[in-house]
């Protein structure tokens, strides 16, 4: 079942693919918007620097070092901008978010920016509630996440040989992963339910998304961390392919822009082919829990023998 929601999702977005261009024009205006004051605020450094070359040219301890000690304004500034990009960030995710769902849930193949549009204003509060809902959770995955952490941290500190760290270090990072992930995935499987059963009290909403992936963990969950490998493997590719390409003339630059440009599609492909295998996961495994068939005798019931006084009917 996981693998034919995960084709029947791919199919989707291969069928909603007008969709990635209105994606990736509003990807590309707030990359534009958060390079912008980003850029403005890093040249105020490099125009007095003399480290900024190196730091210009590739990632350098000294340099780093440098910035962070001898620049506590600029590191301040740089700090409060991170915040604002991740918030903006997550605001547009909601839009975006809601949209997405919208337009797959359609099963339309035209008109699909205006569904984009509209399927992100109608749900834009409801999962912007439903993003505040999550914030405790989050809270408590850090809990669960630092009590687990703590041992494995001494454990790392206590240990000489290179592969022994090496080991913990992976367990201490597969284990942030695979729990933050899960609660990302109830998240999904929430906003899943209140599109496709128009819901909009998002506390059902959430509930209705946590039992779905508590009852079906294995598929639910196990297809949420197969798209997540295949997306963490697109980015490794694009790490590989951007370290390969020497940028020493216009024509690799150029080059190199092509290839940034067609990885935004891909990953922006990717996260329209989560929604979509979600859709058809939660089709399938929620009707089977909701619709339940209860077994009816159609033949009537036989009658009781007469005794001379009435009797109430059968229920």
């Amino acid at each position: 079942m996981v693998g034919a929601s995960m084709k029947e999702g791919f199919a989707a977005t291969m069928r909603s693919w007008r969709l990635l261009l209105p994606l990736y024009i509003l990807n590309l205006a707030a990359a534009v918007i958060v390079v912008t004051p980003l850029q403005f605020a890093l040249q105020q450094y490099w125009g007095t620097s003399v480290i900024s070359s190196p730091l210009r040219q590739a990632f350098s301890i000294p340099a780093l070092v440098e910035f962070l000690l001898h620049n506590g304004d600029l590191v301040r500034t740089l700090f409060r901008i991170f915040l604002t990009v991740l918030f903006l960030y997550e605001i547009l995710s909601v839009f975006l978010d809601g949209g997405i769902l919208a337009a797959l849930r359609s099963g339309e193949a035209q008109g699909l920016s205006r569904k984009l549009f509209e399927g992100g204003a109608a749900y834009f509060f409801r999962f912007l509630r439903l993003f505040l809902i999550s914030i405790p959770f989050m809270i408590v995955g850090g809990i669960i996440l630092g009590l687990i952490d703590a041992p494995l941290s001494s454990l790392m500190d206590s240990s000489q040989r290179p592969v022994e760290i090496f080991l913990v270090l992976g367990a201490r990072i597969a284990v942030a992963v695979l729990l933050f992930s899960y609660i990302r995935a109830v998240m999904d499987y929430a906003k899943v339910a209140a599109v496709s059963e128009d819901r909009r009290v998002m506390w059902k909403a959430f509930w209705r998304g946590l039992g779905f992936s508590v009852r079906n963990f294995g598929r639910a969950y196990g297809m949420f961390l197969i798209l997540l490998l295949i997306y963490l493997a697109t980015v490794a590719l694009h790490l590989y392919v951007n370290s390969s390409i020497n940028e020493s003339t216009a024509v690799l630059i150029l080059l190199l822009f092509i290839i940034e440009q067609l990885f935004v599609l891909v990953r922006i492909g990717e996260r329209v082919w989560f929604f979509g295998s979600e859709l058809s996961l939660f089709s399938k495994l929620a009707s089977v829990v909701a619709i339940r068939p209860v077994a009816f005798d159609p033949s009537p019931a036989e009658p009781l023998p007469h005794t001379g006084t009435p009797h109430a009917p059968l229920p």
